[in-house]
């Protein structure tokens, strides 16, 4: 106690008094240990991205500071599920998977989400539909193309949207993507249409942009492209 505060840390490092273990990310889901309070108990969140457990992290702090028990903390993490357009999940015909983080978007949360696009797990391709991040500043073109170079090592084909499109193509060039990997799209509509060209059984496709950019739309379309049996997990 500082000042009359209590200070209760969260993360990874050692001297953290609510921390995670044994990270596993993989599949739909990623799962870890919950050290608290020199006890511990596995948890898996129904939601993917290695930066969620920095999230339930937090979470489990703030529980754990007002007298939460563990159990109640595991439980409540746990039945977690994401609000819309917050890295929801949706499940295509032939094993397709759609990650939809189309709430908004950052140079750190493009990175988060390629990353998980990358960790997801599977032998499919890995298509990213990337939209602009609006309300940078000056650093706009400079941060666009980092993230291109970012996706570069995440994904197998990028289609971009937006006025920045130019600028995340160049980065991702710049980090050695081919060229007839990377595609500038008119619209949505285009966007949609050009990922399901690249489509096959196991793919797995990331769709993100700043809320401005409407994202949204290119996976309804591609959920529309799709058959009637197709299932959603959202």
């Amino acid at each position: 106690v500082a000042n009359g505060v209590r200070r209760l840390l969260f993360g990874f490092a050692a001297e953290a008094e609510v921390r995670a273990a044994d990270v596993q990310v993989g599949g739909l889901a990623v799962g870890f240990r919950l050290l608290l309070a020199g006890n511990s108990r596995p948890v898996r969140l129904a939601v993917t991205g290695r930066h969620n457990v920095h999230n339930a992290l937090a979470a489990a702090a703030a529980a754990h500071a007002i007298g939460i028990e563990l159990e109640q903390i595991v439980a409540g993490l746990e039945s977690f599920r994401p609000s819309r357009g917050r890295m929801e999940i949706s499940q295509l015909a032939d094993g397709i998977t759609v990650l939809e983080d189309t709430y908004n978007a950052n140079p750190l949360s493009m990175r988060a989400a390629l990353l998980a696009l990358d960790e997801i797990g599977g032998s499919g391709l890995r298509l990213a539909v990337l939209g602009d991040m609006l309300e940078l500043g000056p650093e706009t073109a400079r941060l666009h193309r980092e993230v291109g170079a970012e996706a570069a090592g995440r994904a197998d084909y990028l289609v971009l949207l937006g006025n920045m499109a130019g600028e995340i193509a160049a980065g991702a060039r710049q980090a050695g993507m081919a060229n007839e990997r990377v595609q500038i799209a008119a619209s949505h509509e285009a966007a949609a249409a050009a990922v399901r060209l690249r489509l096959r059984a196991g793919a797995r496709v990331l769709v993100k942009g700043s809320r401005g950019m409407k994202m949204e739309k290119v996976c309804t379309a591609l959920r529309e492209m799709d058959s009637p049996k197709a299932v959603n997990h959202c």
